[in-house]
């Protein structure tokens, strides 16, 4: 648990690479809860497209436009600045070759934006045609993306602190 100035104050754990793209959208849009994956489908939809479709309740046959932030590397202010921008108006927004993230009041109402762009996802006709040049990352960002996940060393533990095993 981090606090407003994305200070560790709870947990065995160093924050996300993405704290600030989290921090970013509490500030920006009064989020309560913040929902980030990078679920396979999220990822190549947001590769090859510029937008999608989502739900707007369980049940309806409305959606609105999910638009696609542009690419920056993970953990990057580029990155925040992007999704944070893209989130204008709208809960749920797909990342460029990432994944997608979503908000809302509660933790609750922002799981419940993640599963309705699911449903988005998922209702996409297989024959719908791609933006005309799918996202495939430059030797450059590939680069970016290496390094980056080298300094972040994701799931270690807090430094000085050894995690803590639950039985």
């Amino acid at each position: 648990m981090v606090d407003p100035d994305g200070r560790l104050v709870h947990g065995d754990f160093e924050p996300s690479s993405e704290l600030g793209l989290h921090l970013g959208i509490y500030l920006q849009h009064n989020a309560g809860a913040v929902v980030h994956t990078h679920a396979p489908a999220c990822t190549a939809v947001a590769s090859v497209r510029t937008s999608c479709r989502a739900s707007t309740t369980p049940c309806s046959p409305s959606a609105v436009a999910v638009p696609v932030a542009p690419y920056a590397t993970f953990g990057s202010r580029e990155l925040a600045e992007n999704v944070v921008a893209a989130l204008a108006g709208r809960s749920a927004v797909l990342m460029a070759s990432h994944g997608a993230i979503t908000y809302g009041s509660t933790l609750a109402k922002a799981y419940e934006a993640m599963e309705l762009l699911g449903v988005g996802l998922r209702s996409l006709p297989p024959d719908a045609p791609p933006r005309p040049s799918a996202r495939v990352l430059t030797a450059e960002q590939t680069e970016a993306v290496v390094t980056a996940a080298r300094e972040k060393q994701y799931g270690a533990p807090r430094k000085g602190r050894p995690p803590r095993i639950k039985t």
